[in-house]
């Protein structure tokens, strides 16, 4: 087995060396955890947009026209610079991990996953990106020419679930920042 690290630490599985079998059966708590994942995905990607359509200042009919088909990260960063021209400095830190967050729920919502019968492990296959693989001594391979695999476990799910809720509370804390900071600047704007 390949000893590179996926995200949060995780194992590659050189699937160049073991031939698995696919599966569309899964563990009822695998499949469990995957549904609230990608609940909880689109509702933070509701909260991120309702965010930028607060800082545009625009109804969300308005928003969803004008503002299509941004990655999480990139939604984030837009309602910054946003607000950057208004004069305000938003913190962001909570978000940070969203290119991970986002990245981990990608590989659950179009990898194929594998079963290993002898050590019941399953494995999610992951085609994009590339992998120092051992078969090819230690060189860095696409993964579409060479597929690798990550061993997922009930554990792994519930983390990522559990980086979601935060995120989802870090882009509510976002947006109630926003909305004290523009009351603020009126009220001085107001007062003189």
């Amino acid at each position: 087995m390949e000893e590179a690290t996926a995200p949060r630490g995780l194992k590659i599985w050189d699937m160049a060396t073991q031939h698995l079998p696919f599966t569309t059966s899964l563990p009822d708590a695998f499949n469990s955890l995957i549904g609230l994942i990608m609940v909880r995905w689109g509702y933070l990607e509701l909260r991120l947009q309702q965010l930028v359509f607060m800082t545009l200042r625009v109804n969300e009919p308005q928003g969803r026209l004008a503002v299509k088909n941004l990655r999480a990260m990139e939604m984030v960063e837009l309602a910054v610079d946003l607000m950057l021209l208004e004069g305000v400095h938003i913190e962001i830190e909570g978000l940070s991990q969203l290119k991970e967050i986002e990245s981990r729920r990608n590989l659950l919502a179009h990898g194929v996953w594998h079963h290993d019968a002898t050590s019941d492990t399953y494995i999610l296959r992951d085609l994009t990106g590339a992998w120092r693989a051992e078969a090819k001594g230690g060189a860095k391979v696409k993964r579409k020419i060479l597929p690798a695999g990550v061993p997922i476990t009930v554990h792994n799910l519930e983390d990522l679930a559990g980086a979601l809720e935060g995120a989802v509370r870090d882009a509510e804390e976002v947006g109630r920042v926003i909305q004290q900071q523009r009351a603020a600047r009126a009220a001085t704007a107001n007062h003189p």
